[in-house]
């Protein structure tokens, strides 16, 4: 079996430098082993040194121009802007991206390099998360697992480094949960609190667990505000929609943390623009979790006699809460419900050979995520040289540097 082993790692390796793509495709049929995880995590670095943006029609435009502007950095420029971050007084958000700037530029000037090092950092934490799943028997590639992960990977893909900051702290938000609520190392909460360095609204991750850890008795009246929730935001919705303006000053200042990076009038004009397909797939996919937690809610009495489910089911459920009446803020609502897809998928894999009457929910995955794979697999099209899916790894990285 180790000799196995040791020659199907091989084999991979060495059809990944003559075709990335091909030994991907490969590692599929075995997602669970060690051997294909590590093609996985090539190629995201690989598709992040080869990721172009597109000038002003992607986030990463902004992320380009900001390492363009600031690669020549000094060091001892970059403590001083560090200690005018830590006093509030340097007008930045958060430090990751500055920090990976700053690392990045002490190798190399190319913006490429730049990306293939946010796309390790990624990619490994999300490799760590979705071992969480691969490391149970229960682990096999039927097709209600293989959709489950298929759920996982478009909550999040490697694509997202195009927005760097909030989807590389959400990866390491989902694992720094999974590590406190599965594993119950609560020493992760550590970790946690680092992720408001990589986003600014990631102090909201930290607050709904640290409120989690305090409350975990308390799932009952959860569940109550839970369903409160619900009918709040629908009537926020419906007699209010963006709510951000209300809000007290010290708020609004993180519901704009996209401002340097995302114009929202735009965005806002393509949603009123939206035909009426889109406005149902976008219906689908802000329902489709909220029902998976009405299902566990329903079942709880199997979720809460599952070990590993039963205190990531609580924080999951204060965690919808706050996603629900964060709705109606920009960018933000949105974005917090993507990020607790892994925590959904997690409760109902672990438990899915109880909650076979429900399979059709998961059957229904496909068609409620269509618009979103869709539009991701364009981005993509659009962001990756053709020659990237059927050239060897040596001509991509000459094209790269050279």
């Amino acid at each position: 079996m180790g000799n196995y082993k040791k020659n199907n790692f091989a084999i991979k390796i060495v059809l990944f430098l003559f075709s990335p793509v091909l030994s991907f495709l490969v590692s599929l049929k075995n997602i669970k082993s060690n051997s294909s995880q590590f093609i996985f995590i090539s190629l995201a670095i690989l598709f992040g040194l080869c990721f172009t943006p597109i000038d002003g029609k992607m986030d990463s435009s902004y992320y380009l121009d900001y390492f363009e502007v600031n690669k020549t950095m000094t060091t001892s420029q970059y403590f001083n802007t560090w200690l005018l971050y830590i006093g509030y007084e340097s007008g930045l958000k958060d430090f990751y991206f500055h920090s990976l700037v700053y690392f990045t530029s002490r190798i190399t000037l190319n913006y490429h390099f730049m990306f293939g090092m946010a796309a390790s950092i990624f990619s490994y934490f999300a490799i760590k998360s979705f071992r969480f799943f691969t490391r149970e028997a229960l682990f096999v590639q039927t097709t209600i697992v293989l959709l489950l992960v298929l759920l996982v990977v478009q909550s999040n893909p490697i694509f997202n480094i195009n927005g760097i900051r909030f989807w590389t702290a959400s990866w390491v938000t989902v694992f720094s949960i999974f590590k406190i609520f599965i594993d119950h190392k609560k020493k992760f909460i550590f970790l946690l609190l680092l992720t408001p360095l990589i986003h600014a609204s990631f102090w909201i991750s930290f607050l709904i667990a640290l409120l989690a850890l305090l409350t975990r008795k308390n799932y009952k009246i959860w569940i109550i505000l839970f369903y409160g929730s619900l009918i709040t935001s629908n009537i926020l919705h419906t007699f209010i929609g963006d709510i951000s303006e209300y809000l007290p000053q010290t708020l609004q200042r993180y519901t704009n943390v996209y401002a340097t990076d995302i114009i929202l009038n735009k965005k806002q004009m393509i949603i009123e623009r939206a035909s009426f397909h889109v406005s149902f797939f976008r219906l689908l996919t802000g329902w489709y979790i909220s029902i998976m937690l009405i299902i566990f809610i329903k079942e709880k009495k199997i979720i809460l006699l599952n070990k590993k489910s039963k205190e990531l089911f609580l924080f999951f459920i204060i965690w919808m809460v706050f996603v629900n009446l964060a709705l109606n803020i920009p960018s933000i609502g949105t974005r917090f419900l993507k990020v607790g897809v892994p925590f959904a998928a997690y409760i109902w894999f672990v438990n899915y050979k109880e909650l076979t009457k429900y399979n059709w929910l998961i059957y229904l995955m496909p068609f409620v995520y269509l618009l979103d794979m869709g539009t991701l697999l364009y981005r993509v099209y659009l962001i990756t040289d053709p020659y990237f899916y059927i050239s060897n790894i040596f001509s991509t990285i000459y094209k790269i540097f050279f």
